[in-house]
This record gives structure tokens, sequence and C-alpha cells, in this order.
């Protein structure tokens, strides 16, 4: 039971208003929260229904502890993305939500919530649907990697209601990630908080490349990912479920992000601190592009005279000299005895200087990447199992930064090349 005048007192409802219906409680302890229930009817504004609406959202409370709920008879998609043109009643709720900054923690369905944190970044809650009177059941896992926790993957089976992934770095900086569903996920889809609704990531049916990344920017620094299962419970049996790992990368605080930064050359800082910090740096040429429309990427297939640093094996050399399809030393077996060491001599130094570091990186397609005659340096890390350029600059061009930076002693690291 509530008492209606000390609930009107809590939230200061409207005297005005005479068909509002609202119960309020307050929870007193270390933090003091008041949740506020609130049941607007439907007035229909037809012949036999001669009500005034005096609905006014800006007569509710919007402190930092208070929760309000209730039935609004009014439609929107931020909170229903089922729903593709908001009503009036909607609109006025998701403008008073804007004004005050708020968010709706709902789709429309019934459900409960628990949460977990994963690591330092990772704070996830399920949401499982209560209306079919059946208990909370659940099994996903979370992993963190980096001492950043700038990656992380999420893998939830036999998926039921609803899991909110709240990207959130504990230094608050402003970031742009990418994330990758792993071939094979189903039953559920994911979505991004954006402004003032939901928009939608990933669904299995969505027409669009299993590998292609799905990349959203972060507001205020943090992110919020919500992974909804269908309405009915899950089989066990089907085999359903949904894994996905993602990556961020910090971003100018408070700047629009653009597409174009990918882009972009580095600067003489930029090109120092990737040199010591990349997953990877080669010296060679790029001899030939591949544009993947599909993955929304480019790949670069270098042939690298000095490979610097390298992860995983990215780049590979030629095991031997070949002539034709045949192994060079087998000439020898075709050369007479006075000659053959001679000819092996010279082969073993051809091989030597002929060995070339072979190996795929990638950039993003709209930077229109293409093969050219010189020798690069170039310097990168491994995104989403993906080796993604970060910075490039001509062979010249580095001499200079690497000169300049060891005689003002500005270099972290060895530099070389």
């Amino acid at each position: 039971m509530c008492e209606k005048t000390r609930a009107e007192t809590m939230i200061g409802r409207d005297p005005g208003d005479d068909t509002t219906e609202i119960c309020g409680v307050r929870i007193h302890g270390k933090f003091q929260t008041d949740i506020i229930n609130v049941y607007r009817p439907p007035i229909r504004r037809t012949r036999d229904d001669d009500r005034t609406d005096n609905f006014d959202p800006g007569a509710l409370p919007s402190g930092d502890n208070t929760i309000i709920l209730g039935d609004f008879n009014g439609h929107h998609p931020s909170w229903d993305y089922e729903c593709d043109a908001a009503d009036e009643v909607g609109n006025r709720l998701a403008e008073w939500l804007d004004r005050e900054d708020w968010l709706p923690l709902n789709t429309g369905s019934a459900m409960e919530v628990h949460c977990w944190r994963i690591g330092w970044t990772l704070f996830v809650c399920l949401a499982a649907a209560v209306t079919s009177g059946e208990a909370l059941t659940c099994d996903w896992k979370g992993r963190s990697e980096g001492s950043r926790a700038e990656a992380s993957q999420v893998e939830w089976r036999y998926p039921q209601g609803a899991l909110r992934v709240s990207l959130d770095p504990s230094n608050a900086f402003d970031f742009r990630a990418c994330l990758r569903v792993e071939n094979g996920s189903r039953g559920a889809r994911l979505f991004v908080e954006g402004h003032r609704r939901l928009q939608l990531l990933w669904a299995e049916d969505d027409g669009q490349a299993v590998d292609k990344w799905r990349c959203f920017a972060s507001r205020g620094g943090s992110a919020s990912l919500y992974v909804e299962a269908p309405g009915e419970a899950a089989d066990p049996l089907g085999r359903s479920g949904v894994t996905f790992e993602y990556d961020a990368q910090p971003t100018e605080t408070g700047r629009l992000w653009d597409d174009m930064e990918d882009c972009r050359p580095c600067t003489d800082e930029e090109a120092l601190l990737n040199y010591c910090t990349s997953d990877f740096v080669v010296r060679g040429r790029i001899t030939s592009v591949e544009h993947h429309e599909h993955l929304d990427r480019s790949a670069l297939f270098v042939r690298a005279d000095r490979v610097i640093r390298q992860t995983n094996d990215i780049f590979r050399a030629p095991t031997e000299l070949t002539v034709g399809d045949a192994p060079a030393r087998d000439l020898g077996n075709h050369i007479s005895e006075r000659y053959r060491p001679a000819l092996l001599d010279a082969l073993s130094g051809a091989a030597e200087a002929a060995t070339e570091w072979r190996g795929r990186v990638h950039v993003p397609r709209h930077c229109g990447a293409h093969e050219g005659r010189g020798h690069y340096i170039l310097m990168g890390r491994h995104r989403l199992g993906v080796p993604m350029v970060t910075c490039s600059l001509a062979a010249e061009e580095w001499r200079r930064i690497k000169a300049t930076a060891e005689r003002a002693g500005t270099n972290e690291c060895m530099l070389q090349a």
C-alpha cells in the first residue's frame, strides 16, 4: 500500500492532473533512494472519453537517486525498438529524458537484472524476462585482456532475456570500439545504446559478412551494448549462443569521430611511439592491394627487406632460393666438380641477398591504399585477430625522424631501420 499524499509530495505532481496515478517508496540507508511507480491511463480523446490529458513529465523527479517505473501508455523507439513511430505522449517523455540526460533501462518487456564486473572496463548485467514465471537461468562468461582491458570477449550460451555490457574505462577517456561476432553465433541480437534509442549492430540475418567489424563511438567516455535474445525461452538442444569480442582505441575527448582519422599521416611523435609499442614494425614495399568491400578493409601485400619486430608470424621468409620450380641447390648436380663449389657459394650469397619477408597487413578500405615503388616503414597492432596498420611513412621520412629524436634524446627505445 502507498499513501497517495506522501507519494504526490515526493514526486511533486501537477495538481491539475487528475488522471495520472502514482505510488512512491523511499528507501533509507547510506544512499536515500526514491522509487516512483506511475500509471497514466490511455486517454483516447473521443466522444465517449471526455478526460483531459494533463500529464506533465516535467513534474517527475530527476535526482541521481531516483528510479521511475510504470506504464505511461506512451510509445517511442527509445524504450521499444519495435516501435517505428513515436506517439505524442512518447515524444513528451523522450524530450524530458533527453533534457534531464536520463536513459530508459528496458526495451518494453518485464525483466529482472543481475550484474557482474569483469576486469576494469567490462560491466555486464543480465536482464531475464520473468513474465513466464520461470527461474532465472544463464550460462555466460567474459574475459578482459591487457593491462588497460582494451579488448574483451563475451560468450553467452542458451541466451534468455538480455545482457547489458557497459564499456567504462577507469581513466574515462573517449574511445572508438569495434566488435567482431564469432561465426556460428545465433539466438540473439546486438545493439549499441545511441542517442535516445538502441541502434542495431548485429543480427544473424542482417545480410552482412560474418567477419565484418561493427564499430561505434563512446559518449562521455562510456558505451553500452545490449545483447537481446528472442522472447521465447532458449532451447539448449538448439545450441544457440553468441560470442563476440571488442577492441577499443582512445580518441580525442569531446570530439566527434571522423573515419578519415584512420587515414591521416602520423606525426613525428606518433611515429616514435608506434615504433616502440607496435605489434609489428617492418621496412618494405607494398607490391599489391586487394580491396574487400564486404569487410570494409583493404589487404596490403608487403615484401619486407627487414622485420624489426613482430609478435605473430605475419611476415615469413622463403625457405630457399629456387630456379623455376626446382631448388637452386639441385643445379649443382648438373655442374662439373671443378665449378660446383663456386656455383654453390654464389647461390648462397644470392639467397642471402634475395631473401624477402612476405606478409599481409590491412588498412580501412576508405583510406584508398595502393601499391608503390618506394620503401615504407609499416607499424601496427593486432585488432580482433587482424594485423592493422596504425602508422606508415616513407623510409626517408623515418630516417629524418630517427636522426632528430636521437640528437634530441627523445627516443624511448632503440631506433633501427
